[in-house]
């Protein structure tokens, strides 16, 4: 009872219950008597370690007088003797007391906070002070803080006031507590009472089945001595005379005709007791796999009832039925039934009686197996007749459990209940009719055996049908079987192969359910807990063949010499770069390949990819084609592509030497992928095949890659400007294949040939050798060719394809140009042609092509070439001549034409001139070496252009220019008198007279003169000239000669432009004579 403790109730603090036994006088006063000690009114005492009721100072009560309350007031002592008889103190209740200080500390406590947050609230809610309105009115806030002021202190003061009652009240509360001890007192009293009189009543009551009635002694003695009872009545009945063997017989014939006939005849046999036999006075039926049951007549009427004799369980385990009283009981039973239902009501009894055994056999034989081998992994509940049994309880998701009872039989229309059982597979009720449920030979183990063993048999099947899917099993690259058992769970397993040399064992621990994964060679065995599910199998199975193929790869990848790389030292997220089925991947660096380049090799049941991933310092800002790319911390942008399909493995293991074979195959993937990737950069779309599909064989083959080039098509930063006069069109086909041919052990380089056809074979255009350059090489028959590139791999030709095939057109533009002006080709290279246009002097010439790039080319990323508003190329012409040619005085002039754009430049054109100026150039020859003027004479040639010559005779005021001009469609060589008329001697008015005569008025084969010069055919220019020498053959030189300068330059406004070059071989030997010999003329060819 709760109450409320005064801590001082008096102004001395101290603390006194009083007496319990205190008489209370009328007028309210009371005065207890304790031996010598003296309690007043007040309450105090001298012995302030009283207790409720009278104690001494040993605590049991003796040792002092003590006083006793007597009537109308009046106490008495009691004498020593007496108070040993008197009460036990009373025991003193303080459950749910409390001290009252405790109660104010928390109301002074709460208050204080309460105020706190009043303070707070009231400042908070504080706004800028406002003068009063002129009514004089206070102000509104400051009214509703007032109110909320004294609203706090009235409810505090309600508080305090209920504490200062409480305080009043608890200075009684001592008088309280030994009225709350004394009921507790009389409480417990009453009912002790109340118990020790039920007590009585119940040992009547069970006494009346304790008597016993008296002995009749009288009885008992006259059996004693006379062996009977007198006064027994007795019927005078005679017994029966034993039967003899053959009346023994006869009778039970008999008693087995009279039930065969009445079995026939008479009664209604059920469907489930037709299966019976008469022998021996009985009839015996049988119900397979229940039991078998003996029944007998006593009387020959059809009517009367069948008598049961014996049963017998045909089931196992079961055990007879002992004889004694369960033996009386069922006979009176089925006896009785046999009464008033007959057969089928005996059937319908013992049946049920069967079924309840057979589920409390099987009930025991749970229980037993959740104590024993199975503990921990049964769960077994008897519910009314269903028998439910947990397996795998601690799986995760739905549960399992069978239950076995007796099913009515109504849904299957059958008339007869039976013991069915039902299988509840992950909360699915399942089909149970594979389970192996023998109800004759009951085995609870057998059951749950064939149950885990079909259950396992369809989580190793879902595993199996999954894995089936994977390309590497679909294509059957790695096998996977799978056995299966209806009746014990240790055969259902499924077999797998993870590499070529491994494989792996799964399959489902009976007991707990749990994963079992072995793998061969057994570098891992485990049993692993938790869900046993086909997600979990498969991703567990996943996991596992591919760290066995990638062990495999990167220990044969170490012995190779391949250097493992760690992705995360470039940044790079393997979930970005590669596709999502991906589970593993590693990486590898080639020791040939740039720093740029590494390979990577991942496994996923999908199949087993390599890949070549680029690595660049800067993410690219345009599309990418095929790759995937990705930028990642650090600033490194990876692009990755597959180049080994899907449904190939790593390391096959019938190829001894895989990994050679493999680095062969993956340098010529990436020598593929590098040029693929360059011209997709480039922004080039006629390659195939397209980088996404560019894979190696599947038995490891090279792709080549197909390209169709088209001059016209070509982006113009790498198209080379066609020749002037030369054939413009492409000598060979569009189409090209570049394949990879191995490693130049040398170098270290990859080896790549690119392969073409001609449109027409060499051989019907006139090309007799068939040589082009070294690294050219030509079919027989001149129909293709073949490029062969030396590059590191991961560069790529395709700068230098383009320029080798521009050059080979070029060259064979060149000799088709030759050819048609008739000219005899000696030789045709990428760099250089030789041909003949002289024979009968003998005189050769090569033209030179030469290609200078701007910048190294291979190095130059794809976008910076994009940029670029001019060819990386410029194409430069030169010709050049054999010693006896007199065309070296011309070469750089002809070079320049070659070199020129627009009319009167070119090929066409130089050729042209090589017959033009071929007359012209002999004769010049011949005044130098052959002269018919004086030999005192010096001549100097000036050559001011391929088709202008200047002859200037030192000394004398002559000069002549023999210029080539076009008149009436023909080409003529003109001679013109340049001389300057002032300071005419004597000496040259002679020779004047002999040219007037002589050219300017004469006339001969092949030239005539005009009156102030002179013109000559192209081929009888030569006579013109000998006719000119002709004219200073009588001359003497003046004596005083200045010395010749050995190069004179002449630049007249209006003439042909000046040729650049240094002077040719032949003409520095001419110079050499002249300073040598003075007398000897010199030819002079000047730029």
């Amino acid at each position: 009872m709760p109450g409320l403790v005064m801590d001082d109730v008096s102004a001395s603090a101290s603390r006194d219950w009083g007496d319990s036994y205190n008489h209370h006088e009328s007028n309210g006063n009371s005065t207890v008597v304790r031996g010598a000690h003296q309690v007043d009114s007040n309450g105090k005492s001298d012995n302030p370690q009283q207790v409720n009721g009278f104690k001494g100072d040993d605590g049991k009560g003796q040792g002092f007088n003590t006083a006793m309350v007597l009537k109308h007031g009046q106490s008495s002592v009691m004498p020593d003797s007496v108070q040993g008889l008197w009460a036990p103190p009373l025991m003193h209740i303080t459950q749910g007391f409390f001290p009252y200080s405790q109660l104010v500390n928390r109301a002074v406590q709460q208050c204080y906070n309460d105020l706190c947050d009043v303070i707070t609230e009231l400042a908070d809610s504080t706004q800028p002070q406002q003068s009063s309105s002129a009514n004089g009115k206070p102000d509104p806030a400051a009214m509703q803080k007032r109110i909320r002021i004294l609203e706090f202190a009235q409810t505090k003061r309600t508080e305090f006031i209920k504490l200062l009652v409480l305080s009043q009240w608890s200075r009684q509360a001592v008088d309280v507590s030994k009225l709350i001890d004394l009921q507790n007192f009389i409480r417990t009293r009453h009912f002790a009472y109340q118990t020790a009189v039920q007590r009585v009543a119940d040992m009547k009551r069970d006494l009346v089945r304790a008597q016993v009635a008296n002995p009749d002694l009288q009885t008992a003695l006259e059996v004693l001595t006379m062996g009977r009872v007198s006064n027994m009545p007795e019927f005078g009945y005679k017994p029966p005379k034993p039967l003899s063997s053959k009346r023994l017989l006869a009778t039970l014939q008999k008693i087995n005709r009279i039930i065969s006939t009445r079995l026939v005849t008479s009664d209604t046999i059920p469907s489930s007791l037709n299966d019976y036999r008469v022998h021996d006075g009985r009839a015996t039926f049988s119900v397979q796999g229940e039991f078998e049951l003996d029944l007998s007549i006593a009387e020959e009427d059809v009517t009367s009832q069948f008598y049961f004799i014996d049963i017998r369980f045909l089931f196992t385990p079961s055990s007879p039925i002992p004889k004694g009283r369960f033996f009386n009981e069922l006979d009176s039973q089925i006896n009785s039934i046999l009464k008033t239902k007959g057969l089928s009501g005996c059937f319908d009894f013992i049946h049920n009686l069967v079924l309840v055994n057979k589920i409390n056999i099987l009930f025991k034989q749970a229980i037993s197996l959740s104590r024993g081998q199975w503990i921990g992994a049964l769960r077994v509940e008897l519910l009314h007749r269903i028998l439910v049994v947990h397996y795998w309880p601690d799986k995760s998701g739905p549960k399992s459990w069978l239950e076995i009872g007796a099913h009515s039989g109504r849904q299957q229309r059958q008339k007869v209940s039976y013991l069915g059982l039902r299988w509840v597979r992950d909360g699915k009720e399942c089909e149970s009719a594979q389970i192996h449920f023998d109800t004759e030979t009951l085995s609870m183990e057998s059951i749950l055996r064939s149950v885990i063993a079909i259950h396992s048999a369809h989580i190793l099947r879902a595993v199996y049908e999954r894995l089936c899917t994977e390309n590497l099993f679909a294509n059957h690259r790695l096998s996977i079987s799978m056995q299966m058992s209806k009746t014990e769970p240790g055969n259902c397993r499924l077999n797998v192969q993870l590499t070529e040399t491994r494989y792996l064992n799964a399959s489902l621990e009976p007991v707990s359910g749990t994963m079992c994964i072995h793998t061969i060679p057994s570098l891992l065995c485990r049993l692993d807990k938790g869900s046993a599910s086909d997600d979990d199998f498969v991703n567990r199975i996943s996991r596992l063949r591919c760290i066995a193929a990638m062990e495999e790869i990167e220990s044969d990848a170490k012995i190779f010499g391949w250097e493992s790389v760690d992705h995360r030292k470039f940044k790079v997220d393997i979930r970005r770069v590669f596709p999502s089925n991906i589970l593993r991947a590693s990486f590898f660096r080639n020791r040939v390949w740039g720093s740029s380049w590494i390979i990577a090799a991942t496994t996923s049941l999908s199949g087993d990819d390599w890949w070549i991933l680029r690595l660049k310092a800067r993410p690219l800002s345009y599309p990418d084609g095929s790759g995937h790319a990705r930028v990642v911390a650090g600033g490194f942008s990876v692009q990755s592509t597959r180049v080994s399909s899907g449904d190939q493995i790593l390391s096959p293991r019938e190829s001894r030497y895989h990994f050679p074979d493999l680095d062969y195959s993956l340098t010529g993937a990436l020598v593929m992928y590098s040029n693929a990737l360059w011209l997709s950069e480039l922004g080039y779309q006629d390659v195939l095949p397209p980088m996404d599909q560019l894979q190696l064989g599947s038995r490891l083959e090279v792709p080549c890659l197909y390209l169709k080039f088209d001059i016209a098509k070509l982006p113009r930063q790498l198209r080379i400007t066609p020749l002037e006069g030369a054939q413009s069109k492409s000598y060979v086909r569009e189409t090209f294949t570049i394949s990879y041919h191995g490693i130049d052990f040398r170098t270290k380089n990859a080896i790549v040939v690119a392969h073409g056809r001609f449109h027409t074979p060499l051989r019907k255009m006139g090309l007799k050798r068939l040589k082009l350059d070294d690294c050219v090489l030509l079919r027989r028959g001149g129909t293709a060719f073949a490029m062969r590139f030396l590059v590191a791999p991961g560069q790529p030709i395709m700068t230098d394809l383009f320029e080798r095939i521009q050059r080979l057109n070029i060259a064979l533009s060149l000799f088709h140009t030759l050819q048609q002006s008739k000219i005899t080709v000696k030789s045709v290279s990428l760099s250089n042609l030789s041909f003949v246009y002289a024979p009968r002097e003998g005189f050769e010439a090569n033209i030179v092509v030469r290609l200078d790039r701007l910048g190294h080319a291979p190095d130059l990323d794809p976008a910076i070439v994009r940029l670029r508003d001019e060819s990386l190329f410029r194409l430069r012409l030169d010709i050049s001549f054999n010693n006896l040619s007199p065309h070296n005085r011309i070469k750089q002039s002809l070079g320049m034409i070659l070199n020129r754009s627009g009319p009167g430049n070119g090929v066409q054109c130089v050729l042209q001139l090589l017959k033009l100026t071929l007359p012209v150039l002999r004769a010049l020859d011949r005044l130098v070496t052959e002269p018919q003027h004086n030999s005192a004479l010096r001549v100097q040639v000036s050559i001011r252009g391929a088709q202008t010559f200047q002859i200037h005779y030192f000394g004398l005021r002559f000069r002549f220019l023999v210029n080539a001009l076009q008149r009436r469609d023909k080409i003529i060589w003109t001679l013109k008198d340049i001389s300057s008329s002032e300071g005419q001697r004597d000496v040259e008015q002679a020779v004047e007279a002999k040219l007037q005569e002589k050219i300017y008025r004469g006339k001969g084969d092949g030239w005539q003169g005009l009156g102030n010069g002179a013109v000559a055919e192209v081929d009888q220019v030569g006579n013109l000239l000998s006719e000119l020498d002709s004219c200073f053959a009588d001359l003497t030189p003046p004596a005083a000669l200045p010395a010749a300068p050995s190069e004179i330059a002449e630049k007249k406004p209006g003439k042909a432009a000046k040729d650049k070059g240094q002077r040719t071989n032949g003409t520095s030997k001419i110079n050499r004579q002249s300073q040598e010999v003075p007398k000897e003329s010199d030819v002079i060819m000047i730029d």
